[in-house]
């Protein structure tokens, strides 16, 4: 088997429009939460979301493809790889370009049944995968992985098991999901989101936040990042996924879905679970979410998970859906780099039946970090966890 360096991030969230700008608001503890200014969300009981403010425009495209191309183009400067690029495209989203497709709903009921047809040509997620490969020179196969909330997380663990295993020589992978009305609507209907703010591991948390984003890894083996001079920053080290098959929206209980990805991601890191210095939790603020994927972790770590900070970076970038997993990936990454944890902000009462966990809250917290471990949750039980490693070892 193969080591997997990363090679290239990019990134794009309500927290920075760059790796640069993501590095330290993390480090800082910013919020990009706020009032929603992309549609009118009057008539919805949540008014807030995490934007990303200032995405330059992508001639005949989405918001979906804008994300994207941000987090690509940056992702293959950081690598050094300039068109035509060798390699295969991995990409999670659960929505693709689904405003676009509420754009082309909304002309065909208040124009008497006449809409622009050309909306549709960046609607499914095929597009976004073509319009990539064009624009940056991709020359390799191309993947499309939707699995709900965990498909960002997905797609850098496919990625990684291609180089891994030899199948592919290098792999673009990652996730994205643009804000959507839609879909906005939809969260609220289910009565799961936040009204004031998002409070992981909270007593008093009133439920998620959506927010949009997308992050893009260049995955190679270690071998051909040396041989090219590329510096090397991280490794992807373990993938696990799951699915419990409990709810069309809720997690088991139990958690049995997060302890069966995060036992087989360990596994596959060969790493036991005193090895984790950081774990990023998926923890969206729901009443569900967050205890269920404490039982989960607590089954697959034991005692050991006292022993690893651990932080919802949710509270500052919202829930990018698809984007989410791929960015708390990069999130991971950064910390291991830097040695700042990540802090779960708005936590003032850590939530009865998640003592286990010990969270960071003060930003700027300085910890010896060399394994992360990040996880994501989705509907219909879907979970998935990656295995991180900082830059700068054996390889």
């Amino acid at each position: 088997m193969k080591s997997v360096a990363i090679t290239g991030m990019g990134a794009v969230s309500a927290i920075g429009n760059s790796i640069a700008e993501t590095a330290v608001s993390l480090a800082e503890g910013r919020s990009g939460i706020g009032p929603v200014t992309l549609f009118d969300s009057s008539p919805y009981p949540s008014r807030i979301a995490a934007e990303v403010h200032g995405l330059p425009e992508v001639a005949g495209a989405g918001r979906g493809t804008a994300l994207l191309f941000k987090a690509m183009g940056e992702a293959l400067s950081t690598s050094g790889l300039s068109a035509p690029v060798k390699a295969d495209l991995v990409l999670g989203t659960t929505l693709g370009g689904m405003e676009r497709g509420t754009s082309y709903m909304r002309g065909l009921l208040s124009k008497g049944g006449i809409a622009n047809p050309a909306i549709l040509d960046d609607f499914l997620p095929s597009c976004q995968i073509k319009r990539c490969a064009a624009a940056f020179g991709l020359r390799g196969a191309g993947e499309i992985v939707s699995n709900a909330c965990s498909s960002g997380t997905d797609a850098i663990g496919l990625g990684f098991e291609r180089v891994r295993r030899g199948i592919s020589d290098r792999v673009i992978a990652g996730g994205y999901d643009p804000l959507c009305e839609f879909v906005f609507a939809g969260f609220n209907s289910l009565l799961v989101t936040a009204k004031s703010a998002c409070r992981p591991f909270d007593r008093d948390r009133e439920g998620m936040v959506i927010g949009e984003g997308a992050a893009v890894v260049v995955l190679e083996s270690a071998e051909s990042a040396r041989a090219r001079g590329a510096a090397i920053l991280g490794y992807v080290r373990g993938f696990g996924a799951a699915a419990d098959a409990f709810h069309l929206t809720q997690p088991s209980p139990d958690g049995r879905g997060i302890a069966a990805a995060t036992a087989a991601a360990l596994s596959s890191a060969g790493l036991g679970p005193a090895s984790i210095d950081y774990i990023n939790l998926h923890g969206t603020a729901t009443q569900y979410n967050d205890v269920s994927e404490y039982r989960g972790l607590a089954a697959a770590f034991g005692d050991a998970l006292r022993g690893a900070a651990a932080s919802s970076t949710k509270a500052m970038t919202g829930h990018a859906l698809g984007g989410a997993g791929a960015l708390e990936a990069v999130f991971c990454a950064l910390s291991l780099s830097s040695g700042v944890v990540p802090p779960n902000l708005n936590l003032r009462n850590q939530a009865p039946g998640t003592e286990g966990l010990s969270l960071s809250t003060e930003p700027g917290a300085v910890r010896r970090m060399r394994y992360a471990l990040s996880d994501s949750v989705g509907f219909g039980g879907e979970c998935g966890c990656l295995v991180l490693e900082r830059g700068g070892g054996d390889g």
